[in-house]
């Protein structure tokens, strides 16, 4: 058991000492690291002059604290002195309950010794009981311990979704089928940009999209289902609007491409001529937007990708029309078509892919 203190008839005594508590010069030999805290009781005699007194010991820099309080009236003074030539006094002194504080750093404990914590009470009237809580400052281990265990939790990272995982075709795959997964997976590698990032997407249908591809992907691998006449019939006719656009966009025509001719005669008949081909282009996207929502491809019903895969064809429809028809280096929904024109070129290869895979004898997109 840990020694008491007995100065002038009273005592100060171990409420909750840690292993390894130190009374008036007891050697604290292998204190552990967790023992942080101290706790005494004091005995207050009524009427009677009191001394207390603890020696303390300190391991670590840090803030050494002292929490007082006591039951009764009384006033009491306290004084925490650091050892060495050089000592530090805290001083406190009134009615419950007192707090002391003292900083502590590396080289105030290169000499050894204790704090010396000192208590004194005049004769006055009241008695009861007093509680000290000596906070000892912590090993620079149980203070990373305890940074490591305030941090937040590390974030989980989700496993990717089923179809944004890469994914061969089958060994014995025919030719068509083998077409199939080679397109999904370069529409695949270029919307899934990381473990949780896809590639911006104004429009916001080509990861619905993409999950629709897998799905006919392995349904046409596991030969459970295939698209009905229907579906394939509008990927067809999104494929082959797409191959419109893309001849608009890269045309060497001159009624297509430009420049518009300078003579006033000649610039009439051309865009007379010019508009009647583009007419044609924009009535096959009016027709391709309407067709899901009114019931023409009922397995497509309520999916949002083929209205905004449409939508956004033909803001780059529009915008190589007016590339064209002006002559200028930018047009209308610019930055749209340079930005999304690659992946809706990969998401007709990949509906291509699925029509040919439907009917071998269909045609491949270029």
């Amino acid at each position: 058991m840990n020694r008491l203190c007995a100065v002038r008839g009273s005592l100060i005594r171990p409420a909750i000492a840690g292993a390894g508590a130190v009374l008036c010069g007891l050697l604290a030999a292998g204190l552990p690291v967790q023992a942080r805290t101290l706790e005494y009781v004091i005995d207050i005699k009524n009427r009677v002059p009191a001394n207390y007194s603890l020696e303390i010991p300190v391991q670590y820099p840090g803030t050494l604290s002292i929490e007082a309080n006591w039951d009764c009236s009384r006033i009491l003074t306290f004084k925490l002195l650091s050892p060495g030539k050089r000592s530090r006094l805290v001083r406190r002194s009134g009615p419950s309950p007192q707090l002391l504080e003292l900083a502590i750093d590396e080289s105030d404990l290169q000499g050894g010794g204790y704090y010396r914590l000192d208590i004194s009470s005049l004769p006055a009237g009241g008695e009861g009981l007093g509680r000290l809580r000596i906070h000892l400052p912590d090993s620079p281990k149980v203070i990373r311990e305890r940074e490591l265990a305030a941090l937040p939790p590390e974030p989980e990272i989700p496993e990717p979704e089923w179809w944004a995982v890469p994914a061969p075709p089958p060994a014995g795959s025919s030719a068509a089928l083998a077409d199939l997964y080679r397109e999904v997976e370069s529409f695949r590698a270029m919307v899934v940009t990381g473990p949780q990032d896809t590639a911006p997407d104004p429009c916001r249908w080509q990861t619905a999209l993409l999950e629709h591809l897998a799905g006919i992907r392995d349904r046409f691998a596991d030969g459970s289902t295939t698209p009905d006449e229907a579906t394939i019939r509008f990927y067809r006719k999104v494929a082959a609007a797409v191959g419109q656009v893309m001849e608009l966009r890269d045309s060497e025509d001159p009624i297509l491409a430009g420049p518009p001719p300078e003579d006033r005669r000649a610039y009439n008949t051309w865009l007379r001529m010019r508009r009647d081909r583009i007419k044609t282009m924009e009535h096959e996207l009016d027709v391709l937007m309407d067709m899901p929502k009114e019931g023409y491809v009922p397995e497509l019903e309520g999916e949002d990708w083929p209205p905004r895969l449409v939508s956004c064809l033909m803001a780059c429809e529009r915008n190589f029309e007016e590339l064209g028809r002006s002559g200028n280096g930018t047009g209308t929904n610019q930055e749209l078509a340079d930005d999304t024109w690659p992946f809706i070129v990969a998401a007709a290869k990949a509906l291509a892919a699925v029509d040919r895979l439907a009917v071998p004898a269909r045609v491949r997109l270029h």
